[in-house]
């Protein structure tokens, strides 16, 4: 097991990430090689996934939760005229934030699944190739 010292932790927006050690597995000085955590990977992508669903979820509030009839506000004075334009520009604003950040996490969960896919193939193809 390796100590504190020789493990630096890379974090992520999600609070995981991959070990990155300043020694291998086989004890070989550091700066020969590298070690990343899969499991952490995969834990990070879930955690995307869930995020995603959420923001989904979020998204349907903000649309057809919020809507509310210009006559709500009150009929024949300008001011009401103004709130019920107000609140249709604040949720089209808050809709379109909402999908700016879908997209980002959704390219974020894709480059870190990428990535996870990508160490477990060289890690597969490593230990084929040391057999």
């Amino acid at each position: 097991m390796r100590g504190r010292s020789q493990q630096r932790r890379a974090r992520g927006a999600t609070g995981t990430g991959a070990v990155m050690s300043t020694k291998t597995s086989t004890g070989t000085p550091a700066g020969t090689g590298y070690e990343v955590d899969l499991d952490a990977l995969k834990t990070a992508v879930k955690q995307l996934q869930g995020l995603l669903s959420d923001m989904d979820a979020t998204k349907g509030k903000a649309n057809y939760n919020t809507n509310l009839k210009p006559s709500q506000f009150g009929t024949g004075f300008a001011e009401a005229e103004a709130l019920a334009g107000a609140h249709d520009t604040m949720r089209d604003s808050i809709n379109s934030m909402i999908t700016t950040l879908n997209s980002m996490i959704s390219d974020f969960t894709d480059k870190v699944g990428y990535t996870h896919d990508t160490y477990a193939a060289q890690d597969a193809q490593t230990v084929a190739q040391l057999s």
